[in-house]
């Protein structure tokens, strides 16, 4: 059941709510979906932070064995920073300039003008274009950096 101040919260935040929810009873309100609704029963999500703001046991170990696995990763994997500049080429080119591209023309490809689709499949050239740039020459530094030998 909500409380009387999640209530003056939902409506001061958003002003459709006094709209979609007048003469909504408490019983009404309960029956409507939330977010809780898509856990599984009687298994609590895990909470990174409290309801006062404040970092929970859970949250605080889950947030530590983040760092120390990115921690162990970067010392343990010989030149970790090239390795992720070679990953971040292939990603980075495909979220910025291929995918974007690539599903508009899938969502909208019907209702486009040909300068549109002409973009979009100029776009996704220059992705593929940047990315094989990229990863050529990170693999170029990744072969150079083995063939000098590991650092220690």
């Amino acid at each position: 059941m909500r409380d009387k101040k999640s209530k003056i919260v939902s409506k001061s935040v958003d002003p459709s709510y006094q709209k979609y929810n007048e003469g909504d009873s408490e019983e009404e309100d309960e029956e409507k979906m939330s977010f809780d609704d898509f856990n599984e029963p009687n298994k609590p999500a895990m909470k990174i932070n409290a309801a006062d703001k404040e970092l929970t046991t859970s949250g605080c170990i889950f947030r530590v064995t983040l760092v120390v696995v990115t921690i162990m990763m970067a010392i343990t994997i010989p030149h970790f920073s090239i390795l992720m500049g070679f990953i971040g080429n292939f990603t980075g080119t495909m979220l910025s300039f291929i995918w974007p591209s690539y599903f508009h023309l899938k969502i909208k490809g019907g209702n486009l003008s040909v300068q549109v689709v002409a973009w979009d499949c100029f776009i996704i050239f220059l992705g593929f274009t940047f990315a094989i740039i990229g990863i050529y020459d990170s693999g170029v530094a990744l072969v150079e950096a083995f063939s000098i030998g590991l650092p220690f």
